[in-house]
């Protein structure tokens, strides 16, 4: 005998060895079927869908055949994101008609449009109130020089100065 044919053989016999193995493990559930939950007692209670029937038979483990297992979710692949996703197979919109979002959770551009419109409406009243608060504490801290200043005051004219940066970051974000 040649090489290969060596190999080929070899192949052959631990292929079998392993059918043979497979085809002896009769308490392996099958693909399609769901695993057997047991129940095993003692300190800690064990719940266990992985145990052969030898395992189950030492632990004293009783089948649960009335709960379900809890399977992880599969890992779908998602539909393609684009114009045509909120379209079905009929051509009708499988959004409907007064919802903003499309099929896949995203907003539209219009729909999106408006809303940055009003927060930056929101951002732009709440910069004026607060640079109205930052007047208001300067003219009532009295002199406006940052020495003659009580330390309440202070503390105030930096907060409200840190809200007018944050705002003002906020709206240069949605420009």
């Amino acid at each position: 005998m040649n090489m290969p044919s060596l190999v080929f053989a070899a192949w052959c016999a631990a292929w079998v060895a392993h059918v043979q193995a497979l085809a002896q493990v009769s308490s392996a559930p099958s693909l399609g079927a769901a695993p057997v939950v047991m129940r095993c007692p003692g300190p800690p209670v064990l719940y266990a869908d992985n145990l052969t029937p030898q395992e189950a038979r030492s632990r004293s483990c009783k089948p649960l055949n009335d709960l379900p297992v809890a399977q992880a979710p599969s890992t779908a692949a998602r539909a393609p994101a684009g114009p045509m996703a909120a379209v079905d197979a009929s051509g009708s919109s499988a959004v409907p008609a007064g919802s903003s979002a499309q099929a896949d959770g995203r907003v539209r551009v219009d729909e999106q449009r408006q809303r940055d419109a009003e927060a930056r409406r929101i951002l732009e009243a709440e910069l004026r109130r607060e640079e109205g608060r930052l007047r208001e504490a300067l003219k009532a801290s009295g002199t406006g020089r940052p020495g003659e200043r009580s330390s309440a005051e202070t503390a105030q004219i930096r907060r409200v100065e840190s809200d007018i940066e944050a705002i003002r970051r906020e709206l240069a974000r949605l420009r």
